[in-house]
């Protein structure tokens, strides 16, 4: 979400292959907290959009760092090809076309 101005819960559940009702209780938690704001689109009133708030914003860095900290962590004990091989794997993977 931090790379987009908003997304609607169906979006996210498609970005993360899980089911629009998991979404939907993630986002009352993350509301709650003050990470997100849920709000309507104004020229389509049916549509929610999830935007992240100025204290979801802060957490980008933080959480940046973290998740290259355990990549690193988790690929020092591959080769450079075999790094290069698993990514490229999960490429394939996370864009799901082979698999419609």
């Amino acid at each position: 979400m931090w790379q987009r101005e908003f997304a609607t819960p169906k979006q996210i559940s498609e970005i993360l292959c899980l089911e629009t009702s998991t979404i939907s209780g993630v986002l009352d938690r993350m509301q709650k907290k003050g990470l997100i704001d849920r709000v309507i689109n104004r020229e389509d009133r049916r549509e929610v959009r999830v935007v992240p708030t100025e204290k979801g914003k802060q957490l980008q860095e933080p959480i940046t760092e973290i998740i290259d900290e355990v990549n690193e962590e988790v690929l020092k004990c591959f080769t450079e090809e075999e790094v290069t091989a698993l990514k490229n794997a999960l490429r394939i993977i996370a864009d799901g076309s082979h698999f419609k």
